[in-house]
């Protein structure tokens, strides 16, 4: 069975776990009283090893976190957990969906086909039957991985960025999938406002944990923020997304809003 991009917890439960690489990609976004790693030795699904984005991330000199690893750090990291360049890599995080897309995004990003997404994560699976382990898994066997080349159309520059900034575009257009309150605080000018959260908690609703939206759900959120015309030309093709998060499929500004906020040459908008 070859398992999608985005695959349920109960149709990867018919699958040989020996047929893919499971990675437990989570990451704690502002509590210093948390530890992923800790939380991973301490309950994770079977077989799975963890992929640290603090660790995997390239070092910068400006102080940007979370930056696309170069290919080099990339193919070392992988192959450190037993990832060849054919093998098919199953990424799920504890809180469903949050930390997982930047992981897929990533192997993406650099060619790596087969790879996909476990929806719900770690409590989604649990839920579907999977049992959870403790402890550290033994150490994996390194796998050839030569170093990638990034693939076209993934990342988009600040000079790219800032030309859309200064003048709206028939056929690329800017979304900042930041909380609607920071993105009235400081924003990229011509730039749309579709808050990640609003997708996610419309999707999963009272599970406890987060799931991807669907298809016709993002559409519909972004023909509110779009309007209709727009929002068609994105669904259709016709309307690049350079996006500022993870979420919708796009080109990623992977400097996103911290580090677009901390050049001395970006233009500023607040909402009036």
């Amino acid at each position: 069975m070859s398992l999608p991009l985005v695959v349920e917890p109960a149709d990867l439960a018919r699958v040989d776990p020996s047929t893919y690489a499971l990675l437990d990609a989570t990451w704690i976004y502002r509590d210093p009283t948390r530890s992923a790693r800790a939380e991973f030795a301490a309950r994770h699904l079977p077989g799975a090893r963890f992929w640290s984005l603090d660790d995997v991330s390239e070092p910068d000199a400006r102080g940007f976190v979370l930056m696309l690893p170069s290919p080099a750090r990339f193919a070392a990291y992988a192959s450190e957990r037993g990832i060849g360049p054919d093998t098919h890599v199953v990424v799920y995080d504890t809180q469903g969906a949050f930390a997982a897309p930047r992981t897929v995004f990533t192997f993406l990003a650099y060619g790596h086909q087969h790879v996909s997404m476990l929806n719900g994560g770690l409590h989604a699976a649990i839920a579907e039957g999977f049992r959870a382990v403790s402890g550290e898994p033994e150490p994996a066997r390194p796998a050839p991985y030569p170093a990638p080349t990034l693939r076209d159309g993934f990342i988009v520059p600040f000079d790219r960025v800032a030309e859309l900034a200064a003048k709206q575009s028939e056929a690329e257009i800017v979304i900042d999938a930041r909380g609607r309150e920071v993105w009235n605080d400081g924003h990229i000018p011509l730039s749309c406002n579709v808050p990640w959260q609003e997708l996610v908690v419309a999707a999963s609703s009272d599970r406890g944990y987060i799931v991807l939206p669907s298809r016709e759900q993002v559409h519909a959120r972004l023909r509110q923020a779009l309007g209709e015309h727009r929002a068609k030309q994105v669904a259709e093709g016709r309307l690049k997304v350079v996006n500022t998060r993870d979420g919708i499929h796009s080109e990623l500004y992977d400097e996103s809003w911290s580090g677009y906020s901390r050049r001395p040459e970006a233009v500023i908008e607040k909402a009036t």
